[in-house]
Order: structure tokens, then C-alpha cells, then sequence
């Protein structure tokens, strides 16, 4: 008699090992990065808002611009965001790192025909977001 069984049950194949390596260096831990929510409410009658995409944070120490990473809620020029009437219109923006000896930013919009809008200057904060 045969000692071996014809079972049809089968033992489940090993799983490989897979050997993970971290090389730090090889890449750069992500920046942190600056979060401003604005909040704006008009009782203008078809009152349009956009974003520029040359806008960023400008420093207290005059270090390199912040540039604008992703706006949400908002739209880019030459497109405008109708906003409600009376209504509180809520949008982010999301800037690159600033230093971490910056104290107070500013906010600097850049038009198409080289106006500048600036929001007032913000006291930096361990958190690194903003509302307005």
C-alpha cells in the first residue's frame, strides 16, 4: 500500500520575502508646505474672484518666493469664481515651504497686465495655516 495520498488539498506556495531598502539620500524628504483659507462674502450682484497663477508668499527677510502649489475652490484667471450673494465663499491655497526663520508673509497676486494684489501680512505660525 502506498503511503502517499492523492489528496486533492495542496499546501499554498510560499510567499517570496521581499527585502526593502531606504536610501534617504537618494530622495529628499518633502517640504512642508504653507495652507491659506480665505474666506470672502460680498453683497455685489454678480461679483466674480480668480486666482492668477503667478501668485505666491513673499518673506519678511526677503528670502525666495513661495510658489502657488494648488488652489481649490477658486478658479485661475482669465476664468472668475461667481460668488454668492451674502453668502460666505470659502477657498485654499497651498504654497511651498517658507524658511523657518520667517516670522510675517505676504500674499502677492500677479496679474496678466502686471498689477500686484497683496493680502496684509501674516504672522507666521507653528502650523503653518491661515485664515482669513
Amino acid at each position: 500500500m502506498n503511503s502517499q495520498s492523492n489528496s486533492s488539498h495542496s499546501t499554498p506556495a510560499k510567499k517570496p520575502i521581499l527585502k526593502m531598502e531606504i536610501h534617504p539620500n537618494k530622495f529628499p524628504l518633502r517640504e512642508s508646505q504653507v495652507t491659506v483659507i480665505i474666506e470672502l462674502i460680498t453683497d455685489v450682484k454678480d461679483f466674480h474672484i480668480c486666482i492668477t497663477p503667478n501668485t505666491y508668499l513673499i518673506t519678511d527677510e526677503g528670502s525666495p518666493k513661495s510658489k502657488l502649489l494648488h488652489a481649490e475652490n477658486i478658479t485661475f484667471w482669465p476664468n472668475g469664481t461667481l460668488l454668492p450673494i451674502d453668502k460666505t465663499h470659502t477657498f485654499i491655497l497651498i504654497f511651498g515651504a517658507l524658511p523657518k526663520s520667517c516670522k510675517f508673509f505676504e500674499v502677492v497676486m500677479k496679474s496678466p497686465d502686471d498689477r500686484s494684489t497683496v493680502l496684509a501680512g501674516f504672522k507666521r505660525n507653528e502650523a503653518d495655516i491661515y485664515r482669513v
